[in-house]
């Protein structure tokens, strides 16, 4: 019966019943439309943040969020490779990585950047730098004494392609090292900032010049995919953490770029908030069409009721 008379219902007003249908199908589609740019932005935002340097994890010394020096460097890759194998999933790759802060200097110019010792081959599948060489070539395995730098780095020197680059920093003595290292290519990233701030060398040339003996500063981890949610790489940090021991901190990209999860929450509320807000615009134009054509007894919201039954 319930049926019958809605049917009845829907078909003795034709016009009301499309005003009705035309609000709802808005509504909806407004809803969907905006979660999907929100949802997209918010997804092109974290893969452009992991690719930057980020990775989806990360493994450090304890001390070294605190203290990101040469001293807290960790001293046992070969551990790490052992977890990764057992834990990585299909698809993700890792790379072990020196990070220092430095001076780069030439004839003319000199300015404060990030030396980063790099493994050419794993960090071209970590980040981005192994596809954003725009002029010259990307490091080789073998290179001894070459440099990637950024392309605004390259026009703040004066300086070009198979010019030379003196870097300096502390190494594991507390004395100053340097080295002289040739430029084989430049990259350019989103930010010009990031051009300035980096330079990338191979490993064995960094852990030579800092008297390292084969410890490193961070490894970094890509996934296959990115999650938004942090549950997929909050549990391999949280199975890797708990292989690795005490000796070691992992961290997933979210607590890496606290500005980045306090964005995507933002987005979660302000989405929740306009759902609210198209639902409530709805009722009150569906109540107004009834009350506006008088209608009693069953009406849209009875069939509401019924198909929710």
């Amino acid at each position: 019966m319930n049926l019958i008379l809605s049917f009845r219902n829907v078909t003795r007003n034709p016009r009301r019943t499309l005003v009705i249908l035309l609000a709802v199908l808005i509504g909806v589609w407004n809803m969907v439309v905006l979660a999907a740019i929100t949802r997209g932005m918010e997804k092109e935002m974290a893969v452009n943040a992991v690719s930057n340097l980020t990775g989806s994890v990360q493994i450090h010394h304890p001390d070294y969020a605190d203290d990101p020096s040469i001293e807290n460097s960790l001293k046992n890759p070969e551990a790490i490779d052992g977890v990764l194998a057992r834990n990585l999933p299909a698809g993700a790759s890792y790379s072990h990585r020196i990070r220092v802060g430095g001076v780069a200097a030439n004839a003319r110019h000199s300015s404060a950047v990030v030396l980063l010792g790099i493994e050419p081959e794993r960090e071209a599948k970590v980040s981005f730098i192994g596809g954003a060489v725009a002029e010259g070539r990307y490091l080789s395995p073998d290179d001894e004494g070459a440099i990637v730098v950024g392309r605004s780095l390259l026009r703040t020197f004066d300086t070009k392609i198979g010019n030379r680059l003196i870097l300096m920093s502390q190494d594991t003595n507390n004395t100053v090292a340097s080295m002289a290292f040739r430029i084989v290519g430049v990259f350019q990233a989103d930010m010009e900032s990031t051009e300035k701030q980096f330079v990338f060398v191979p490993r064995d040339s960094a852990n030579a010049m800092l008297k390292l003996g084969g410890r490193i500063s961070e490894t970094a981890v890509r996934l296959p995919a990115v999650d938004l949610t942090g549950r997929m790489e909050t549990g391999l940090a949280g199975e890797v953490a708990r292989e690795l021991g005490q000796d070691y901190t992992v961290r997933t990209w979210r607590d890496l770029i606290p500005m980045m999860k306090a964005y995507l929450d933002m987005n979660d509320y302000f989405l929740y908030i306009w759902y609210l807000v198209v639902f409530v615009a709805m009722i009150v134009g569906l109540r107004a069409q009834e009350w506006r054509s008088g209608s009693g007894g069953v009406s849209a919201f009875s069939i509401s009721g019924v198909v929710m039954a």
